[in-house]
């Protein structure tokens, strides 16, 4: 098979961090070669720093300017805590690659005056057409106009990192955090003519940070391996995947923050951290609780019966209720602040009443979702073990809280609140997989299937990723009633991690298409001062939700909850 023969659009032979592994992943991938670096060469105006200062100003006003100085300190405050973390180093600096790709094609754009639009000569449009490249993928800066969009056998592709339908233009990542958006969003879209309103090719969005520049990080490393999977799928077949997005309804543009836009975007930020350490001067913590409510989820009006006891130094989360012999248990995971670390416990519910905690399952690395079904008279748990990078199952020896492993379903990979269930005598498997190494699990859905749950041997669906959205890709529990089957998707918030839950029905599940429906989003209760709520899971006339509530670590928290 032919190779895929691609040009990378930059600006010079210095690239960012995500320029270079989208380089060093094509080395390694069957054909796939990016071999020619197009660099525009941008002519720089030799001014002195009073003359650039009042060229800007003559260009954006004295507002731009000065919002882009109040801009410039923040960034330098904000990335002293990102370089804790390790990929932040490189991130933050630009990568010689010149080593990795060595052919080169000089161009000179011609740059309307506004400084944005940038379109090439004849000549070096010839040059670039005489290389045959099937791909050009932009890489630097310019909103590329004419010729060059066509000089390609495919066309140029780009990421923008931002929801077109929301926000264009720039910074990336900046205006969700100024907004406090729930989702920060990227498309990578065929360039046309029209800015940002390309044919999209892929669309999907991942929880905003808290502040921007860390924001601007993650949405840019988590969708460089959609970039990694589609150029995949075009060498595969050999041509771009069909648009099938028909809204054309774009945002407004936007530019750089003028002055009273960074310092909103300031206070905001302060505030946020004012709140934070005004909470832990009081002892005030987020806390997870597990409550029990009468009748089935798809019904508006049930009602609280209990809230699992669960003590102040710890939180309960994601609860699974199981019935055999007659007795029903709830399975949750209970964290512990002091170790980090989660493990399974279980109570038996009788009515109103709520049994003794049973340690059920308990590692050196962290538990929680301990998802259960059952398989040829078998109970079998997969506990989400991200700490132990893979997808495994537990077979249930004396129930409730005797289990031993019984095999490693998927090993080396980094997912999260996997649910296995039988559909069409085929056993599917819904899980959360993060491709970038961030540890955000909370934004891809993708599926597998096997003829056994304890196969070794699970295939991809041909549509993975199903779901890359934040705000319902995370599994938060699994109801089927009536012969239907429906997935809770979590929904993620601005700088809240579970922010409510969504009841999706299954619509179509082979091994070609996946369709689900939101039938019912199933919130927090404000009236008894819960934020946030993450996953269900339904039992004979009954059913569970956790809820989290910001709880005083100097109140006992069981007495608290005992009193409801």
């Amino acid at each position: 098979m032919q190779n895929l023969k691609i040009g990378l659009i930059v600006d010079g032979i210095n690239v960012s961090k995500s320029v270079r592994d989208l380089i060093k992943w094509s080395q390694t991938s069957p054909n796939i070669e990016i071999s020619h670096l197009i660099i525009q060469e941008i002519p720089r105006p030799h001014r002195s720093l009073l003359g650039r200062v009042v060229m800007r100003i003559r260009k954006s006003g004295i507002s731009s300017l000065l919002g882009r100085s109040v801009m410039e300190i923040v960034i330098r405050f904000e990335r002293k805590p990102m370089l804790l973390r390790s990929c932040a180093v490189d991130f933050l600096k630009l990568h010689d690659v010149s080593a990795d790709v060595s052919k080169q094609v000089i161009v000179h754009p011609q740059i309307s005056k506004s400084g944005f639009v940038f379109r090439y000569c004849k000549d070096d449009l010839a040059r670039i057409r005489d290389e045959k490249f099937d791909l050009l993928i932009r890489c630097g800066s310019g909103i590329l106009r004419g010729e060059i969009l066509g000089v390609s056998r495919l066309g140029v592709i780009s990421f923008h990192h931002g929801d077109n339908r929301i926000y264009r233009g720039g910074p990336a990542g900046f205006w969700e955090v100024l907004n406090q958006e729930d989702q920060t969003g990227f498309i990578i879209q065929k360039l046309t003519e029209d800015l940002d309103a390309g044919e999209v090719l892929v669309r999907g969005g991942f929880p905003t940070q808290h502040f921007y520049s860390l924001n601007q990080m993650s949405i840019i490393e988590q969708s460089n391996p959609y970039m990694f999977e589609l150029l995949r799928r075009v060498a595969d077949v050999g041509a771009l995947p069909p648009t099938t997005e028909t809204n054309k309804v774009l945002g407004p543009i936007f530019k750089n923050p003028n002055f009273m836009q960074a310092t909103l975007y300031l206070y905001k930020l302060l505030n946020l951290y004012s709140v934070r350490i005004f909470n832990k001067l009081r002892k005030i913590n987020p806390q997870w609780v597990v409550r029990i409510l009468e009748g089935h989820p798809l019904d508006s009006a049930s009602k609280i019966m209990l809230t699992l006891p669960v003590d102040k130094n710890c939180y309960l989360a994601d609860p699974f209720l199981i019935s055999k012999n007659g007795r029903t248990f709830c399975f949750v995971e209970e964290y512990v602040y002091q170790t980090k670390q989660g493990k399974i416990v279980a109570y038996e519910i009788n009515g109103a009443t709520v049994g003794e905690r049973m340690v059920c399952l308990d590692e050196s690395f962290h538990l929680s979702f301990p998802f259960i079904f059952e398989f040829k008279e078998n109970l079998y748990m997969c506990p989400e073990t991200v700490a132990s990078n893979d997808i495994r199952i537990y077979r249930c020896i004396e129930f409730p809280n005797s289990w031993t492993l019984e095999t490693i379903l998927i090993p080396n990979i980094s997912a999260a609140d996997t649910m296995i269930f039988e559909k069409d005598e085929r056993w599917w498997m819904m899980t959360n997989i993060d491709r970038s190494g961030l540890g955000d699990h909370s934004s891809e859905l993708s599926i597998f299937y096997a003829d056994s749950p304890i196969s070794q041997t699970w295939k991809p669906h041909a549509m993975n990723p199903i779901i890359i959205n934040s705000k319902t890709a995370r599994n938060g529990g699994l109801v089927r009633t009536n012969g239907r089957i429906y997935r809770a998707g979590q929904e993620q918030g601005f700088d809240l991690y579970g922010k409510s839950v969504t009841l999706h029905e299954i619509v179509e599940l082979s091994i070609d298409n996946y369709r689900e429906s939101a039938v019912r989003v199933i919130k927090p209760d404000l009236m008894s001062g819960e934020i946030g709520s993450h996953h269900i899971s339904t039992g004979p006339n009954i059913w569970a939700r956790d809820a989290l509530k910001m709880v005083s670590l100097l109140t006992s928290t069981r007495e608290v909850f005992n009193q409801r």
